[in-house]
């Protein structure tokens, strides 16, 4: 009966790992540059930026919710003027493929002097909505405005004047009016 010799064997492990080994910390850091969302990628030297997982496409159906001004003289109205914003960001978030921002992210821009360019960049966002809340006695009025934050251009504005009584029902008409003016907008480019 012969018996195998294990020298030869104990020569290629060492030869397998010293191969081995590089490839596999050369994998792990392609999974970690290419693959995780957020993660940091070398663009040169020690140059660093910091990169965001979106879809593609996605930048086109994003939109950005400011808090809306109260133009109400009473400044206990300023509830109201967040409430209609958080409804209208509420209604928006629900439509399907159209990319929002929090509510919470959108109130550090409250008062903001930044333009919707700087704003737009900064949460990556092509679409910013503002407007205006304002609130008497039996009647609501609120003005919005669609932009295209590249071009600072008006896409649409509109101005509604309701009784306070109506008040749910205008949030869930300006939602669906700024969704439509979207895909309009949308389809034209």
């Amino acid at each position: 009966m012969k018996t195998i010799s294990k020298k030869p064997l104990s020569i290629w492990v060492p030869l397998a790992f010293a191969a081995g080994f590089p490839i596999l910390i050369f994998g792990c850091v392609m999974v970690v540059y290419f693959l995780l969302p957020g993660s940091e990628k070398i663009t040169s030297g020690l140059e660093r930026a910091n990169t965001r997982s979106t879809p593609a496409g996605s930048f086109d159906q994003s939109i950005a919710v400011l808090p809306l001004v109260n133009m109400s003289p009473d400044s206990e109205n300023a509830l109201f003027a967040e409430n209609v914003h958080e409804k209208i960001l509420s209604n928006l978030s629900r439509i399907q493929n159209l990319n929002t921002i929090n509510r919470t992210s959108m109130f550090a821009y409250k008062n903001s002097s930044k333009s919707h360019t700087t704003i737009a960049q900064e949460l990556g966002v092509r679409y910013i909505v503002e407007g205006s809340a304002r609130r008497s006695e039996d009647q609501i009025r609120i003005t919005i405005q669609l932009i295209e934050a590249q071009t600072e251009k008006h896409i649409w504005a509109e101005q509604y004047t309701r009784d306070s009584k109506n008040q749910f029902d205008l949030e869930a008409e300006i939602a669906q009016e700024i969704a439509q003016q979207l895909n309009r907008a949308m389809a034209m480019n």
